[in-house]
């Protein structure tokens, strides 16, 4: 067996995860909670896109989350954004296959990723195309598939539904999952492994935001 070739165990029983492996680079994906207070409302009209804005330079926005209200969300969900180490993250060669929401005219578009990485979701603008300097893809080794989840909005045809999609990816509560945008033309959805959220007080609360970081091991060729 190559020794780049990670043997990764999961026990569900008391959340304990068990990872066997070479010494090879770990692919770090760093996470940071930012203040839900600063988050910016993409859309509002039948329901909701919330962006994150980062508190450091070098985090970086993984995704956007959707609501089903227009409502600011409370103060115990939370966004995420992502610091690379070992190369975890990578900047989107571009933003393609856009589509428009009706009424409200916002346009959806696809994270065209890197060879090795995905996206956790599709992103959101008002007009233009998406800077791709805020975003980042996920190295593939520190994602799991994601599960689709209930839909949020469809245009009258059907062929563009925006919905809830993941595991542990976007925001997160004691009481709900709410993930993040993406519909129907993404060919892959995908969560972060293992993605853990600091616990009380929240963000804003104190004089430092704590981070918690996923790690994998990466396969060497």
């Amino acid at each position: 067996m190559d020794l780049g070739v990670i043997l990764l165990a999961t026990c569900m029983l008391g959340n304990f995860l068990l990872v066997v492996g070479s010494s090879a680079p770990r692919a770090v994906v760093e996470t940071l909670l930012t203040d839900i207070e600063t988050a910016v409302p993409i859309y509002k009209h039948i329901g909701s896109i919330w962006e994150p804005v980062s508190p450091k330079e070098d985090f970086y926005i993984l995704g956007q989350a959707v609501r089903t209200t227009v409502l600011r969300p409370p103060k115990d969900f939370q966004l995420i954004v992502g610091r690379s180490v070992n190369r975890s993250l990578a900047e989107p060669l571009d933003f393609d296959h856009p589509w428009t929401i009706t009424p409200g005219k916002l346009i959806v578009w696809r994270m065209n990723c890197p060879f090795g990485y995905v996206s956790l979701g599709d992103i959101a603008s008002k007009s233009r195309k998406p800077d791709v300097t805020k975003y980042r893809c996920v190295i593939k080794d520190a994602t799991v598939p994601a599960i689709r989840g209930l839909v949020v909005h469809s245009d009258p045809n059907g062929d563009h539904v925006m919905r809830y999609v993941g595991l542990t990816a976007g925001w997160r509560s004691p009481f709900f999952l709410i993930e993040y945008l993406t519909s129907h033309i993404q060919t892959g959805f995908y969560s972060l492994r293992e993605l853990y959220t600091a616990p009380t007080p929240m963000p804003g609360e104190e004089t430092t935001i704590k981070t918690e970081t996923t790690t994998v091991e990466t396969s060497t060729q």
